[in-house]
């Protein structure tokens, strides 16, 4: 027999963003290694599937699987439930989580980066703006040193 769990790092999807979870799977008592079938469901509170895979897979000791299925929902609530079932044997055990999918965004990728790129080009320009008037202030801070030192030459050799 089997202790199942699936962990989602994330409860809320944006409609047509993948589903990511993990799958926890820890064998009970002395259960060297057993070949288990997975079934994974997607489905409403009222309970309609919207998704179903399956895989069949060899367990040995504490396995931790990455999953992530590219499935179309619309917003709503969903479960995801999981259940395990070894091969060699009738007994099933079913773990579920909750998940959320919203509306995707209003606000699209690419008019997020034409204000980046503006904020860039305004940083920029004015970058330049103080780095060309910092150095125009060195110059005449320089040209006014040179002036002031020369008349100080001339009055020396009047003397």
């Amino acid at each position: 027999m089997f202790y199942t769990d699936t962990v989602m790092f994330e409860k809320i999807f944006v409609s047509g963003e993948k589903l990511k979870f993990d799958v926890i799977i820890l064998p009970f008592g002395d259960l060297e290694g057993a070949n288990v079938r997975l079934i994974y469901k997607i489905k409403d509170f009222d309970g309609n599937v919207y998704f179903e895979e399956s895989e069949e897979l060899f367990v040995q000791g504490n396995e931790r699987l990455s999953k992530e299925f590219d499935v179309t929902l619309e917003p709503g609530e969903y479960i995801l439930t999981l259940a395990a079932t070894p091969l060699d044997s009738g007994s099933t055990t079913v773990s579920s989580e909750d998940f959320k999918v919203i509306a995707e965004e209003k606000v699209s990728k690419k008019f997020l980066y034409i204000i980046l790129a503006i904020i860039v080009i305004v940083l920029a320009f004015l970058l330049y703006y103080l780095l060309s008037r910092n150095k125009h202030k060195k110059e005449g801070h320089k040209g006014l040193h040179k002036e002031r030192h020369k008349n100080k030459y001339k009055r020396k050799k009047k003397k």
